[in-house]
């Protein structure tokens, strides 16, 4: 009873989401706007342009060329669901749009937590998740606090 009870509620968490979008497999990358796809069990890296300060571009790459201006991110399942881990190489720190897509390809958004400056960031959810779409990166300014929004 309690697995049904438990399936019940994954599932209406995973469809109650954000259908903002169907994304087929040659869609992924480069994202309007840039951004990066990062498929459970894999790393995946992205360089950012960053012009007067504020991050332009933001470019998938195979491996790491440029460590000064290379966001690492790490997507692995676990017994407990899946966990992101993200490092920071800049100075400041980063925000970005997580979007969470399922196994019928719909996007659900998902709350993220800043990445400090020069450090990293762990984020996990108890569910398996097949991909994530990490999107709008922003870096904050110093009063725009630590909130874990989407």
């Amino acid at each position: 009873m309690k697995t049904t009870i438990a399936a019940i509620i994954l599932l209406a968490a995973l469809s109650s989401g954000c259908n903002s979008g169907y994304i087929q497999e040659q869609n992924l990358t480069p994202l309007q706007g840039g951004g990066v796809t990062v498929k459970a069990n894999n790393v995946a890296y992205a360089e950012l342009t960053i012009t007067d300060g504020k991050i332009v571009a933001v470019t998938p790459v195979d491996a790491i060329m440029n460590p000064e201006k290379t966001v690492t991110f790490e997507f692995s399942e676990t017994e407990n669901g899946t966990m992101l881990s993200v490092k920071n190489p800049f100075d400041q720190p980063i925000k970005y749009h997580i979007n969470m897509v399922d196994y019928s390809g719909n996007f659900h958004k998902t709350s993220s937590c800043p990445v400090m400056a020069g450090g990293g960031a762990f984020e996990s959810w108890p569910h398996p998740i097949p991909q994530l779409v990490v999107s709008n990166f922003r870096f904050l300014s110093d009063g725009q606090g630590f909130s874990c929004i989407y």
